[in-house]
């Protein structure tokens, strides 16, 4: 794989949120062997993954700790909106069966 072409993440987010009409800007997770401008490197050890593989450590800047808790409370209740539409639908669609 190549290097990833430049992009601007604000203009995405911003675009994301206007043409969506989401009420928060969208949170992502950057995978990258490059820092990105503005970014710091971690440079503290790391816990280990968990055996499982369902857990993961991140380091996320300290100013934006709060924005990035708000964001995941946020997608956490609308993941949870989500599953229970899909729970009524398979219900709904069962019981025509």
């Amino acid at each position: 794989m190549g290097p990833v072409p430049e992009q601007n993440n604000q203009k995405l987010a911003d675009d994301l949120v206007k043409s969506l009409g989401l009420q928060h800007p969208p949170l992502a997770i950057h995978f990258s062997q490059e820092l990105l401008p503005g970014v710091e490197r971690f440079v503290d050890e790391m816990p280990a993954p968990t055996a499982d593989g369902r857990a993961m450590t991140c380091a996320i800047p300290g100013a934006r700790l709060g924005e990035v808790v708000q964001r995941i409370k946020t997608i956490a209740v609308i993941d949870g909106t989500v599953a229970n539409y899909a729970s009524e639908d398979t219900q709904r669609f069962e019981r025509r069966r």
